[in-house]
């Protein structure tokens, strides 16, 4: 039986997973049914060829959802441990995904790099690199998706392109931020958190998924919840949150008098939000003449 494009969105299970699904079959049968959607799978391609292989009978139910794609990310994002660059590259394979045929009318396939971001719990960033890789390096993306290599070792194998030729690369020992300007050394503890605000985001990006696709199923259990009032709330502190993450060193006080420094509030880092909506023009081009 042939797999929905949808489906083929996440990365295949290991041989080892496989092996393992295959034997929980055979000993314990098929505990969830494989659902299908325009004549192909859309959820359950490895439990199908696991009973396959088991000589079991798959059991099969419809899919009866009006967002197929939130269908799968829901199930995927509950059921699967994958990596951030995993989910990334996810993220990157349905920003402004065309419907796989005209009469699809079954998902909101023209997603945004930054809806696909939210949607899958990463940063707009790391979707960014992701497409990137898969654009460039399509045998690259499927180390990444198989979870062999991190976002940032696989963007570091590939070529340069002709503007990163012209700036010289920071000496071994210099962690710089995300404008590549170098971070003061009593700084960098704090650069390094960022990883505490990525898992934050992604967990709040895996509940807004579970609720959004209880919300397109009318789940009963979530019955007397006003989905409206609280995924908007969730995207408050979503956005509030990603606030957290050290985007750039501040351009006012260079990270050294952050204690008196308004615009950084003491981090002597500011988040990407405020180095787009706060930090001057003349700031920013000051910095890359001083860069260059």
């Amino acid at each position: 039986m042939e797999t929905h494009p949808l489906a083929d969105l996440f990365p295949p299970m290991t041989t080892e997973e496989m092996a393992s699904l295959v034997e929980d079959i055979k000993a314990n049968g098929l505990a969830q049914p494989i659902v299908t959607h325009e004549g192909a799978i859309l959820d359950g391609r490895h439990r199908y060829q696991a009973c396959l292989q088991a000589g079991v009978e798959p059991q099969f139910s419809e899919f009866r959802g009006g967002d197929a794609l939130a269908f799968v990310l829901s199930a995927n994002l509950n059921r699967r441990h994958l990596s951030v660059a995993q989910r990334a590259m996810v993220a990157a394979k349905i920003a402004n995904m065309p419907a796989h045929r005209p009469e699809d009318k079954c998902a909101n396939l023209r997603t945004s790099q930054p809806e696909a971001a939210e949607a899958l719990g990463v940063s707009r960033r790391s979707v960014q690199t992701a497409a990137q890789i898969l654009d460039e390096a399509p045998k690259l993306a499927k180390e990444v998706e198989a979870g062999n290599i991190s976002l940032n070792a696989a963007r570091k194998q590939l070529p340069p392109s002709p503007t990163d030729q012209t700036i010289p690369p920071p000496a071994p020992s210099q962690v710089v931020d995300a404008t590549g300007w170098p971070i003061p050394p009593q700084l960098i503890p704090l650069w390094n958190r960022a990883g505490e605000v990525e898992e934050m985001l992604t967990m709040l990006g895996q509940v807004k998924g579970v609720l959004r696709a209880a919300q397109e199923n009318q789940d009963i259990l979530f019955a007397e919840l006003d989905f409206s009032s609280t995924l908007s709330r969730l995207d408050q502190v979503w956005y509030e949150i990603k606030m957290a993450k050290p985007f750039a060193v501040c351009p006012s006080c260079q990270g050294q008098v952050a204690d008196e420094c308004a615009l950084c509030h003491g981090r002597g880092l500011v988040s990407e939000h405020r180095w787009d909506v706060c930090v001057s023009r003349e700031d920013k081009e000051s910095r890359l003449k001083a860069r260059g």
